[in-house]
């Protein structure tokens, strides 16, 4: 991917080639919910659009997408916010920056417990694939 989107072989990615890695490689995973597993309390919760798409390349060996994910729902203090991004097919290997690969907008993050961990529950190709999640919960 790297050869193909990084043209001048500067091992940055420009304004232009992180467009076209958004409109070729990226926009058509709407199609399967971004990746993005997000369960509010109980409930599943649909991620419909995205904003903020960036990419950008990682010892240039990596390609990492950065986007933000809006959620328009109140969420209720007794609620658990998980967040995991995988792709169960296994085509693409996602993980999670856990040195920052979540920023909480729109809330005092003191309020927040914030976790990074394995989900045996989700495993699949028999357990031998385990996704990460991030657990979110208010003090």
């Amino acid at each position: 991917m790297i050869h193909d989107y990084d043209k001048n072989n500067n091992s940055v990615l420009e304004n232009d080639e992180v467009k076209k890695i958004e409109d070729e490689a990226f926009s058509n995973l709407k199609n399967y919910n971004y990746f993005c597993n997000l369960t509010i309390g109980k409930c599943p919760f649909e991620v419909k659009q995205v904003r903020f798409f960036t990419a950008s390349l990682l010892r240039r060996t990596r390609v990492v997408y950065s986007f933000f994910v809006p959620v328009q729902k109140k969420i209720r203090r007794e609620e658990k916010i998980l967040f995991a991004i995988y792709d169960r097919t296994y085509f693409c290997s996602i993980s999670i920056n856990k040195d920052g690969g979540l920023a909480v907008k729109g809330i005092h993050p003191a309020n927040y417990c914030i976790k990074v961990r394995d989900n045996t529950e989700k495993s699949y190709y028999d357990g031998s694939i385990i996704p990460e999640e991030i657990l979110l919960k208010k003090w």
